[in-house]
C-alpha cells in the first residue's frame, strides 16, 4: 500500500460492539495490524469479532473481511460563475465574454461564456481539487477586460461569483441646428432705439434748412 498517509487506525467490535480497543497499521509495519489476547468465548458462547477502519480523508476503503483496500478519491468542489450586466442594453454587449479560474493566485482554467436560451450568462468550473499539500486551495475569478464597461467582484467561493458590468456612457457631443437646405439663418435687427432717436433728430434739422433756404429765396424776388 503506497500512500502519502502516515497511519491508519482499526477499531475492533465483539459481537457487534465496540471494545474500544484499537490497533494502528503504518509504513513500519508494512501496513499491517492485528489484536492480541482477545477472549475467544463470552458467557459460554464464541465471541465474533470484526474491525472497522476510521474514515481516512480523502480515501475510500474498500472491505474484505479483515483486510482492507484504500484508494486515493481527493475531495472536489465546483466553483459557479454568474454573470450580469447593469446600465446597458442587450446590443452593447459582446456576444461573449472569458473567464479565467485562479487557484491560490495562477490561472488554471477559463471558460468562454454566452448567454444560453434564456439570456443568462453562467458558467462552472467543475471537478476542482479542494486542498494541495493539505492546505485548502482559495480560488478566485477573473475577467478579460470588457471594452466599455467596469466591472465588478461579488459573492464567493461557496456560493459562486457574480461578475458585473456596467457600461460606461459616453459624453454626448454638441449639436447646432442648422436652416434646411445647409444655409445659415441670419437673423436682421432693426434699428435700435438710439439710432432712430437720431435719424428723427436728422431729419427735423434738415426741415428747418430747407424752410430756410425756401423763405430767403422768396424774399429776394419780392424785392
Amino acid at each position: 500500500m503506497e500512500s502519502d498517509l502516515s497511519s491508519v487506525t482499526f477499531k475492533l467490535y465483539a459481537d457487534g460492539v465496540d471494545t474500544g480497543k484499537t490497533a494502528t497499521a503504518d509504513a513500519s509495519s508494512n501496513w499491517k495490524y492485528k489484536f492480541e489476547n482477545l477472549d475467544k468465548y463470552k458467557a459460554g458462547n464464541v465471541v465474533t469479532y470484526t474491525v472497522k477502519e476510521a474514515s481516512v480523508n480523502e480515501y475510500t476503503t474498500v472491505q474484505d473481511g479483515f483486510n482492507f483496500t484504500n484508494k486515493h478519491t481527493p475531495y472536489t468542489r465546483t466553483v459557479k460563475v454568474t454573470k450580469k450586466w447593469a446600465n446597458d442594453v442587450a446590443g452593447d454587449r459582446p456576444s461573449s465574454i472569458k473567464v479565467r479560474l485562479m487557484a491560490d493566485g495562477t490561472e488554471v482554467a477559463d471558460k468562454t461564456v454566452t448567454p444560453d436560451a434564456n439570456g443568462d450568462w453562467k458558467a462552472e468550473f467543475d471537478n476542482l481539487p479542494v486542498n494541495k499539500d493539505g492546505n485548502k486551495i482559495k480560488y478566485t475569478v477573473k475577467e478579460d477586460q470588457v471594452q466599455d464597461y467596469t466591472v465588478t467582484y461579488t459573492g464567493d467561493v461557496d456560493n459562486g461569483y457574480i461578475i458585473t458590468n456596467t457600461h460606461i456612457e459616453k459624453p454626448k457631443p454638441n449639436t447646432k441646428v442648422k436652416k434646411p437646405g445647409g444655409k445659415k439663418l441670419v437673423k436682421r435687427h432693426g434699428p435700435k432705439t438710439g439710432d432712430m432717436t437720431n435719424i428723427m433728430l436728422y431729419g427735423v434739422v434738415l426741415i428747418v434748412a430747407v424752410l430756410g433756404l425756401l423763405i430767403a429765396v422768396i424774399r429776394r424776388r419780392n424785392k
